[in-house]
């Protein structure tokens, strides 16, 4: 009997350790600002207009390239300062102008950035279960824009040389 009476509460004491923990409490969820309406001004006939727009499209291609292949590998509660980053990103990027002849490519930069942050806001507020191809999609159009910052490239060499040229022949 005596031990029948020590068993009992043995067994009341593991059945309250089994018991699950309460669950943890979720971070409110990520908000962030629209993205900034895009700005076209400028014309690339002038190279300060043109350098200005290749210099800062090509290092947040870069950042942001980074930046989306770090936050997929993490877990969603671990996206949140991520995904600010990249809406920080997108808002530098928006608030580039983009000359005439970049129109093209700095929409596709805005909406490849857009997309990617709705997806992974999506996924750290666990709206969105996995990542699917936003990475790939992501990388792709950046591609896409890489072709473009290389023709673009190109043509801001041969302005500034013929300018260069030209001031020269003036002398």
């Amino acid at each position: 009997m005596r031990r029948s009476l020590l068993v009992v509460p043995m067994i009341l004491l593991s059945a309250c350790a089994l018991q699950e923990a309460p669950a943890p409490t979720l971070p409110p969820p990520l908000t962030l600002a629209a993205p900034p309406p895009i700005i076209l001004e400028g014309n690339c006939d002038n190279n300060q207009n043109l350098a200005d727009w290749l210099q800062f499209s090509t290092y947040y291609v870069g950042e942001f390239t980074g930046l989306v292949t770090l936050t997929a590998t993490k877990d969603p509660s671990e996206m949140y300062d991520d995904v600010v980053m990249m809406s920080r990103i997108q808002d530098v990027v928006g608030r580039t102008p983009a000359p005439d002849c970049a129109e093209a490519a700095h929409r596709i930069l805005m909406r490849a950035i857009e997309q990617a942050i709705t997806d992974f806001q999506a996924i750290a507020n666990r709206e969105k279960a996995g990542l699917g191809n936003i990475v790939a999609e992501t990388l792709g159009q950046f591609d896409q824009v890489a072709l473009v910052q290389d023709e673009l490239t190109q043509r801001l060499e041969t302005q500034l040389a013929e300018s260069t040229t030209g001031e020269d022949a003036g002398e």
